[in-house]
């Protein structure tokens, strides 16, 4: 009776030894899960937090833009060659750039100081991501100006100002156009770039502009030029006719284009 009852107490012993070490080894390895999950969570967390704010710090950019119902680009100064799509979460761009040109302008463009940071233009739906190479989301817009020969930063052949009409032309290889400005017109005349002749000595360039009917022939010649208002003396002279009737005359500044 003895022997059964001490046998009995030794089975009863080594099964709660056995429940025992199970409970400390489970405790043990959801100790051990519990204290190394966080740590790993942790680097995660930083890692994302990490890209999203290098992602989207703001910086500024200025260059050539150009808004109309088949484009919204931004051409940075920086890196010309880069064409960026432009989306304006500030709210001011379109505004801004109405005041330069109010109506609908396919050739228009402007220079324009704002800050944001860049897109993958993959990710961010747009109408043609092949076109662009990434996506430049607009958080603030400092300026919006028009061109000139002072601000812009995109690479131009020549930039031809005249008086008696006032008047300016910009050429621009880069660009892809001719621009004939006339204040006394309020009025632009554009054309798309060809490339120019040189005939003893002349570069010649010409432009035919089938939607607003209009030609444009200049003559650029280096050689001293005032322009009668000033006491400033540029390096070439130019004539320029529109429609083959309007004649102007009057100075060039030499761009990047022209060696």
């Amino acid at each position: 009776m003895s022997l059964k009852i001490l046998i009995l107490t030794a089975i009863v012993f080594l099964s709660g030894c056995d429940r025992i070490n199970k409970v400390l080894y489970k405790d043990a390895f959801e100790e051990t899960k519990n204290s190394t999950a966080p740590q790993d969570s942790d680097k995660a967390e930083d890692k994302s937090i990490n890209v999203e704010k290098s992602d989207t710090v703001l910086r500024l950019f200025e260059g050539l833009i150009k808004i109309n119902s088949s484009e919204r680009s931004f051409r940075d100064c920086s890196n010309p060659d880069s064409l960026y799509y432009i989306k304006d979460e500030s709210g001011a761009l379109n505004s801004n750039y109405k005041k330069l040109f109010p109506s609908e302008n396919i050739y228009a463009s402007a220079i324009a100081s704002v800050k944001g940071y860049i897109g993958d233009s993959v990710k961010i739906n747009i109408r043609d991501p092949e076109k662009y190479f990434k996506v430049l989301i607009i958080k603030e817009v400092i300026s919006v100006e028009g061109k000139n020969y002072r601000n812009t930063c995109i690479p131009y052949d020549f930039w031809c100002l005249g008086n008696e009409p006032n008047w300016s032309l910009q050429i621009s290889k880069s660009e892809n156009l001719m621009e004939l400005y006339l204040p006394s017109e309020k009025k632009s005349y554009f054309f798309f770039y060809n490339d120019p002749k040189e005939e003893d000595g002349i570069i010649k360039y010409f432009g035919y502009n089938n939607i607003q009917r209009t030609t444009l022939n200049v003559s650029v010649k280096k050689q001293n030029c005032s322009d009668n208002m000033s006491d400033k003396t540029y390096e070439y002279s130019v004539t320029l006719a529109l429609n083959d009737s309007k004649k102007f005359t009057g100075c060039a500044i030499k761009g990047n284009f022209i060696k």
